[in-house]
């Protein structure tokens, strides 16, 4: 559980799975299984959930936010066949070539055959209730986003994550599709073990390799090539070592607007700005993100104030005032940069290079960290996460560990 409470969105998935598998255990221990979860998943989701509560982010969306990331239908499946074969993702730069040039059906054809066959095997089972519990759940996953993918189940949905503290998480559905897995590996590893019987336990496995590669190719060999490594320019190096040598606090903002960028030296492709990864500073970006024409507002209403107040040409007063204390352009990367350069006038340059340029700000920012106790409390929040990951991993090897050690006593 401490390793999918990394993200919000891991451990939802994990707490979900393991409520449902619980579900199907006797009655004697569910309830003791539940509670354990339940537990659990409260200390390792802290650093997360005590955040958003210290800061009072409530983390809802919109409409908007709901309309642009609901599950989509790929060529010649519709919704929910797309969602069958775990595709359906909302970004279409983000689908594979070949599905979108028809291998998406065959994908369909054999995960659905592989469903028939391993889920009639595991039928015939004497314990049919985990699996029929995944199946269920695995249902849920796939019917679940391509009945919000509707006009009226957006509209609903719309409401639960625009109300509901929170509920921003539950905007992107195509990402619910991974609770089908669980079944999914089930039926896979049955459906191998019926294939076995068919054809011969040599040839099986070189037929399953075979079929894994000619539903989707893409994946072969680093998605086509696409997953290479980029090298940021030298001015990034810089900027890098000036912070991890400055003594000055303050928090950075940064142009052009937003947090998403196309970089000439990069794949084509939008890219994550690497300046919150790459500068020991808190850094101010909205997050908004522009799909289809429409502004999905992102988090943070204090990256949205910084980021409006330097696009408008604010004084360094204003900025300084935000906590503002260094400002880094981006003069090559295409983007929003409104009257944002009268600031950068009155700023002091620090470093400039051709892809990326540092101001400081001739005015003492003003110290907008987090108090002492809040900062302590998230520090306590991360040590518990840390502490339940080695307890976790120590349950995990502990058995083994016991069974090694008997045979070793066994042996002497």
């Amino acid at each position: 559980m401490a390793v999918a409470g990394f993200t919000p969105t891991g451990l939802v998935l994990a707490f979900i799975t393991g409520i449902v598998a619980a579900l199907a255990v006797s009655s004697a221990t569910r309830w003791r299984v539940i509670g354990l979860l339940a537990g659990v998943s409260t200390v390792v989701a802290s650093p997360w959930w005590l955040a958003a509560t210290l800061t009072g982010d409530s983390g809802t969306s919109t409409l908007l936010g709901v309309e642009a990331f609901a599950a989509r239908a790929e060529t010649g499946l519709g919704t929910l066949g797309s969602l069958i074969s775990l595709g359906g993702i909302w970004n279409a730069d983000a689908v594979p070539l070949t599905r979108t040039a028809g291998l998406g059906v065959l994908a369909t054809l054999w995960i659905s055959f592989i469903l028939v066959v391993g889920g009639w095997q595991l039928w015939k089972t004497t314990s049919r209730r985990l699996p029929l519990a995944l199946g269920f759940l695995a249902a849920c996953a796939v019917v679940g986003p391509a009945i919000v993918a509707t006009g009226p189940g957006m509209r609903v949905f719309a409401h639960v994550v625009a109300t509901v503290p929170g509920g921003g998480l539950l905007r992107d559905t195509h990402k619910w599709v991974a609770l089908a897995l669980p079944f999914y590996i089930l039926c896979g590893a049955a459906a191998t073990l019926w294939l076995c019987t068919i054809i011969g336990r040599r040839m099986a496995p070189t037929v399953l390799c075979v079929m894994l590669i000619v539903v989707l190719p893409d994946a072969a060999w680093g998605v086509g090539g696409a997953l290479r490594p980029i090298q940021y320019p030298p001015g990034w190096a810089e900027v890098s070592a000036h912070f991890a040598e400055s003594a000055q606090k303050g928090s950075v903002a940064v142009l052009p607007a937003g947090m998403f960028r196309h970089y000439s030296y990069g794949t084509g492709v939008v890219a994550l700005d690497p300046t919150p990864r790459l500068i020991s500073r808190d850094v101010f970006a909205s997050g908004d993100l522009h799909v289809a024409g429409s502004v999905i507002p992102g988090e943070g209403e204090r990256a949205r104030t910084v980021e409006a107040t330097l696009l408008a040409g604010a004084k360094p007063t204003q900025l300084a005032d935000l906590g503002v204390q260094w400002v880094i352009d981006q003069p090559a990367t295409p983007g929003v940069r409104g009257e944002a350069q009268r600031t950068l006038d009155q700023l002091s340059v620090v470093i400039d290079t051709e892809d990326v340029v540092l101001y400081a700000n001739p005015e003492v920012a003003t110290d907008l960290s987090a108090s002492t106790v809040d900062r302590s409390l998230v520090i306590a929040a991360h040590i518990a996460w840390l502490l339940a990951l080695v307890a976790g991993g120590l349950a995990a090897v502990w058995p083994g560990l016991r069974r090694l050690a008997a045979g070793r006593e066994i042996n002497n």
